[in-house]
């Protein structure tokens, strides 16, 4: 039996439209790419995804436990932080002297009142590939972890802090992620008719836009090499024979010169892909979209949130809305499906406003409509003004927060019940098939 030095999970969303013959199943990019790193310094991993296997937290930790790893890595979104938590309570209860370590986007901002309220022992901020590593090798040899920047640790019965480390500057210094502790027929978009094995592709960490709802934006915003990007796409298309990849890109068409200089070169190299990108409507016009379908673009997703100027002023947007209808029908001249998401309930949004976005959305008439409701995830601007106005404090319970069918906390100038029968009233109206087939609420 191999040598494994860490076993990392990735837990059951809660979503409903998350699980099922309905769901999109994503790969673990970043556990790959942690996986990568621990292997380059000579540690062996082994990945549970738990959420495309649709394991509990009891089926977790027993894996967790059989591959006899005395490290194991959970990562955490704020959907599955309850998921990560009673796995690392499960694993404990078994072996106490195995070693959990926490990562992922709702630690790193929650980072002391994520251990004060779970079992495990560390918590990584921000990126893990440099510090995974180095807290492998520390522990291994039991040395102190005082001087490793950008954890979160228990010492004895006190929880410290050591200063955050930067960002990984040089995303291209990283090792490929590591393809091969992945099943690729777990991985696929069910929803948008994709049955065939699916994967992922980062070009990019971080957001050059700083909207109220998310976190990406606080990150500094980084590139990798359109070389780097054409060696993974050639690694997904020849060693593993996967065509569909999702780009993971906040805004995929960002950089101009340099889009255009990716299609090309995946056209050049004769690299046979089909992928799903997001942007913004202020960032493509005909030429861009010519580009993106002749490189094999299926889907592109377009971040609007709102239908009102003074929302989508308040939510830190900066889009031009007028902009936006006088671009979405260049859309209706290209094969791709199109994709558009928006937010209902921003902060102090009224009736009438949430009325204009449903209204708006419909005039784009996107292929595919989404609407959220808005929820202040940890890390967000949403949330440091919630936790300012006294609305909600770190010990809620983080299972509401899944922004389809629950409210997390309530911001707007609408009673809950209310907000929610707007949700599906926008997704009666706007007649969205993929995101109809995975909500729960009757459309009836």
């Amino acid at each position: 039996m191999k040598h494994i030095d860490i076993a990392l999970i990735n837990p059951l969303d809660p979503r409903a439209e998350a699980r099922g013959i309905y769901k999109t199943s994503r790969i673990p990019l970043g556990l790959m790419s942690l996986a990568a790193s621990t292997g380059k310094a000579g540690f062996a991993a082994e990945i549970i995804d738990s959420q495309a296997l649709e394991h509990n937290a009891a089926e977790s930790a027993r894996l967790a436990l059989e591959t006899g790893a005395n490290i194991i890595g959970i990562t955490s979104t704020t959907c599955s932080f309850n998921q990560a938590r009673d796995i690392a309570s499960q694993i404990k209860a078994v072996d106490p002297a195995i070693t959990v370590i926490m990562g992922g986007h709702h630690v790193t901002a929650l980072p002391e009142h994520s251990l004060q309220t779970c079992q495990a022992d560390i918590v990584v901020i921000g990126e893990g590939e440099e510090v995974l590593p180095e807290l492998i090798k520390r522990i291994q040899r039991q040395e102190r972890l005082d001087d490793i920047g950008g954890i979160c640790y228990r010492d004895g019965d006190n929880i410290k802090i050591n200063k955050q480390i930067l960002f990984i500057a040089n995303l291209d210094t990283l090792p490929l992620p590591d393809r091969n502790l992945i099943d690729y027929k777990l991985y696929s978009d069910a929803p948008r008719g994709i049955y065939e094995p699916q994967d992922a592709l980062e070009g990019s960490r971080g957001c050059a836009y700083k909207c109220g709802f998310c976190v990406a934006g606080r990150r500094r915003l980084r590139f990798k090499s359109v070389d780097r990007m054409i060696e993974e796409i050639k690694i997904i298309n020849f060693q593993h024979q996967v065509n569909n990849i999702i780009m993971m890109d906040d805004t995929f068409t960002l950089d101009r010169k340099r889009t255009i200089n990716f299609c090309q070169r995946v056209i050049d190299e004769g690299l046979k892909i089909k992928f799903a990108c997001q942007t913004r409507f202020d960032k493509v016009d005909k030429e861009i979209l010519h580009w993106l379908e002749k490189a094999g673009c299926t889907a592109a997703c377009f971040g609007v949130e709102s239908g009102n100027k003074e929302i989508i002023k308040s939510i830190g947007k900066n889009l031009d809305l007028d902009e936006v209808l006088c671009r979405a029908p260049l859309l209706k001249n290209f094969s791709f499906k199109t994709r558009c998401t928006f937010i209902l309930g921003w902060i102090d949004e009224t009736y009438k406003q949430m009325r204009e976005t449903i209204d708006f959305a419909i005039a784009i008439d996107a292929d595919e409509t989404a609407f959220c409701v808005a929820t202040p995830f940890p890390g967000s601007a949403m949330w440091d003004y919630a936790i300012a106005k006294k609305r909600l404090s770190p010990d809620i319970d983080f299972d509401r927060f899944i922004y389809y069918h629950k409210i997390g906390c309530n911001l707007s100038k609408v009673p809950d019940h209310k907000l929610l029968d707007i949700q599906k009233d926008a997704y009666k109206r706007c007649k969205s098939k993929s995101y109809n087939e995975t909500m729960t609420f009757s459309l009836s």
